[in-house]
């Protein structure tokens, strides 16, 4: 079992037995950060899960959480803010003590008690997959969103903060970020893409088949065609490539991932939904205000503009534009098989090799 770890420390790579159990994880990481507290998180948007409540001889292939080939971010306990704290598994927590009928107690070992890490599966939009060598293509119908894209009023109500809808075709976070960056590019998406796959070739070191989840030279085939859907690490690394630092607000809990923080004067907003990705933008007219003049760049400084991001995030989570990924129905467009999120449809992928799915309305 291969663990990617990144914080404060670098980057490090730890590896366990198949058998390892929760205290083998807790102590190698501790090792690797040199952190005795420390938090956990994984995938995009980051979750929390305390280990804590882990026995810490469970073995890590009975908590039912992924972690081969995971790529973790490893912070001091509470520095790192947000994210949704993923309770494991009852089976897993509440042992039965067989011999008197009681349910056990809680594991009161000081090293779990104090590092209470924390990670989660990385969701369906994230940059890669477990399935090796295909991305599962997923249509979707119309959503039930707002009737208009909303706008929030700024500058003292001089201009307008915009949501910025992206078109439907697997790269819309290619489109978004273009929009940041490029502007009104028609040939962003192509030109993302192919940037990304060449970062990725010409940083062997760091984007290695184990933080992507795939060999590197057919995830970089793989994310150049035009059904792949993009996620952490195209955004990671397109932030760098063009020095600008992007924030992405996840709709569903209000959450910012931070990326290329502190590296530039200038900051990017995006919105997910789950499944899909658009831009922010400043328009002194609007909405209805023409794209040539949308401001899609803003000072880092400039916190009413995330203020206003977080607002337009909470108006389109009430306008029902979010979806849980692990929750939607799924069809199969080949077969016509029916299941629930994104977990059944990559197991159906690998009992049939069905790669086209669709989301149930």
């Amino acid at each position: 079992m291969r663990i990617g770890l990144q914080g404060a420390f670098g980057r490090s790579q730890i590896n366990l037995d198949d058998s390892a159990t929760v205290g083998d994880l807790l102590e190698k990481i501790s090792e690797a950060s040199s952190l005795k507290t420390f938090d956990l998180k994984g995938g995009f948007p980051p979750s929390l899960i305390d280990l804590s409540l882990y026995d810490p001889t469970t073995k890590l292939s009975e908590t039912g959480v992924k972690l081969n080939g995971e790529r973790l971010q490893v912070d001091t306990k509470g520095a790192g803010g947000g994210g949704v704290k993923q309770a494991p598994p009852a089976s897993v927590v509440a042992k039965k003590d067989t011999t008197s009928g009681k349910e056990g107690k809680r594991s009161t070992s000081s090293q779990l008690n104090s590092i209470q890490p924390n990670f989660t599966h990385p969701p369906a939009a994230s940059s890669s997959t477990n399935i090796p060598d295909k991305q599962l293509t997923l249509s979707k119908p119309a959503k039930a969103a707002p009737v208009e894209p909303p706008e929030v009023p700024i500058r003292d109500g001089t201009s307008y903060l915009v949501h910025r809808v992206m078109p439907d075709d697997n790269s819309c976070l290619f489109r978004a970020i273009g929009k940041c960056v490029l502007g009104d590019s028609l040939d962003a998406a192509v030109e993302l893409r192919s940037m990304v796959a060449q970062t990725i070739q010409e940083q062997p070191d760091k984007y290695t088949a184990v933080v992507l989840e795939k060999n590197p030279d057919r995830y970089c085939e793989w994310i150049q065609t035009p059904d792949a859907w993009g996620g952490g690490i195209e955004i990671g690394i397109i932030a760098e490539v063009f020095g600008v630092e992007i924030y992405a607000i996840n709709i569903s809990d209000g959450s910012v991932q931070r990326f290329n923080e502190g590296a530039s004067k200038l900051r990017s907003y995006l919105i997910y939904s789950g499944i899909h990705w658009d831009c922010l933008v400043e328009n002194c007219a609007g909405k209805d205000g023409p794209g040539e003049i949308d401001v899609a760049q803003f000072d880092t400084f400039d916190d009413e503009i995330l203020q206003k991001g977080l607002e337009i995030g909470v108006i389109l989570k009430r306008g029902n534009y979010y979806t849980d990924v692990q929750k939607f129905g799924i069809v199969c467009n080949t077969c016509g098989w029916q299941g629930t999120g994104q977990t059944s449809a990559t197991t159906h992928y690998k009992e049939t090799s069905h790669t086209d799915f669709g989301q149930l309305s």
